[in-house]
């Protein structure tokens, strides 16, 4: 992937490009946030009947 152009720095708050690749990025750690905290659950119930 190729490296992205640095935006234009801003003593504000940060915000993301609204562009395609950003979208794609947040969708991908929403996922895997989900998956993580899935995971956690899993491990705690094994965790708990053990």
């Amino acid at each position: 992937m190729p490296p992205r152009p640095a935006p234009p720095a801003s003593a504000s708050s940060f915000h993301p490009p609204h562009d395609a690749a950003t979208y794609r990025d947040l969708l991908l750690f929403e996922e895997r946030l989900k998956s993580n905290a899935a995971s956690l659950s899993r491990h705690k119930r094994r965790k708990r009947r053990a």
